[in-house]
């Protein structure tokens, strides 16, 4: 069976397509889906400092958790950063009025995403 010119230029556009489909898919829907974890990462940081900040207020006046603090009550899955993971950091100060919090994930695409206590919704930041 011989193949025409015609034929071989349509198989070569045809392969060329998927492939330009699937690097699409790679470098399009990766990245965004890797933000989006680390923007879902601060969140649940964010909502496990709400839950710790409310326990501890309880007996005293407002302060916020470490990070370790808050894996080891449970309400961050770890206090680890393993090879990978998005790096999540929380830096707390002061107790009170002047208590305060920021939560910081650099994302796997390089973004860095952040939270305080007086804006709980993660933004990005460079």
């Amino acid at each position: 069976m011989q193949f025409s010119t015609q034929d071989t230029a349509i198989a070569v556009t045809l392969m060329a397509v998927l492939t330009l489909g699937a690097l699409a898919a790679v470098f399009g829907v990766v990245p965004a889906t890797q933000d989006r974890a680390a923007r879902n990462a601060v969140a649940e940081a964010v909502t496990a400092q709400a839950l710790c900040a409310s326990e501890k207020s309880t007996t005293g006046a407002l302060a916020f958790c470490s990070r370790e603090e808050l894996a080891s009550t449970g309400y961050l899955p770890s206090a680890s950063n393993e090879e990978g993971e998005d790096a999540l950091s929380i830096t707390t100060s002061g107790t009170g009025t002047t208590a305060s919090y920021v939560i910081s994930v650099t994302s796997k695409t390089g973004k860095q995403f952040q939270a305080t206590n007086e804006r709980q919704t993660p933004i990005e930041v460079n």
